[in-house]
């Protein structure tokens, strides 16, 4: 599981910018993806969907996104279009579960017994429930489900750590 330290652990431990993997599973004669799992190591975004420009045009108010915001956007869909295999195959339909881990590089101010540990929990902003919306909004546009409305088990995790990244796992909810 992404959300699992140990398995965050290993996953730091992979020199690889982008690792990916696929679990495939068979059906009949067919090979069904089961699961798919990333690491992308890079430092993940701090922009949230949650900053939102508004301003007031033709008597209503109208939103928009933020430079910085569509900038962050476009950077996570580029790094997960590159980790998301090309046989991928979109999950039309039925329940989805996502689990993520955010890990951002130590902080200057960390104190060394706690850089002593491979990750440590991150208790500061961005938000867990700003920082995911992001990233589904990311998945949808790559087709890897339908829509984000079929996340039907969702787990995310920030640490702070040596080797910054995300990772990622997203597969089906046998029923």
């Amino acid at each position: 599981m992404a959300g699992d330290p140990a398995a965050v652990a290993e996953d730091l431990n992979n020199p690889a910018a982008i690792r990916c993997r696929v679990f495939l599973k068979m059906k009949g004669e067919q090979r069904v993806m089961q699961k798919l799992s990333i690491w992308i190591a890079c430092v993940p975004p701090k922009a949230t969907s949650q900053q939102k420009g508004a301003c007031r045009a033709g008597g209503g108010i109208r939103f928009f996104k933020k430079a910085h915001v569509a900038q962050a956007e476009q950077d996570l869909i580029s790094l997960c279009r590159g980790a998301i295999p090309a046989g991928w195959q979109t999950i039309e339909d039925g329940p989805v579960f996502l689990d993520v881990a955010f890990i951002w590089p130590w902080r200057k101010s960390e104190p060394k017994k706690n850089k002593s540990y491979p990750v440590l929990a991150m208790d500061v902003k961005p938000d867990c429930s700003n920082i995911i919306k992001m990233l589904e909004d990311a998945l949808t546009r790559l087709n890897v489900w339908r829509d984000d409305s079929q996340v039907a088990r969702l787990s995310v995790n920030k640490f702070w750590g040596d080797r910054p990244g995300i990772s990622i796992e997203v597969g089906r909810i046998e029923v």
